[in-house]
């Protein structure tokens, strides 16, 4: 799929989780990479956790990597790795049209 395409159902996902988002930038004709940069909050003691999402042109279709970092501590429990296959999980559903998000 596109980056525009990937792109808009990352930024959905990110809105729909209710994440901070501290900036976005669309795949445009000139730079077809996209990015998007968040803070998420922890459930539990709402510690803050940075997002980045990077979705860049790949052949016919776009590749995405993501990155979730914990800001106030060096052990996050899982909480980053769990955060990232939830939002590949989520991101797969939409693109496939199969989810609400």
């Amino acid at each position: 799929m596109s980056t525009a395409r990937v792109y808009q159902e990352a930024k959905t996902v990110v809105d729909g989780r209710g994440w901070q988002l501290l900036s976005a930038r669309e795949p445009s004709e000139a730079d077809e990479t996209g990015a998007i940069e968040a803070v998420a909050v922890t459930t539990v003691f709402a510690f803050r956790q940075d997002v980045a999402i990077r979705i860049v042109p790949d052949g016919d279709g776009s590749l995405v990597d993501m990155r979730s970092a914990a800001r106030n501590a060096a052990h996050d429990l899982g909480s980053d790795a769990e955060r990232v296959r939830r939002f590949f999980a989520d991101l797969d559903k939409a693109l496939q049209g199969i989810s609400g998000v």
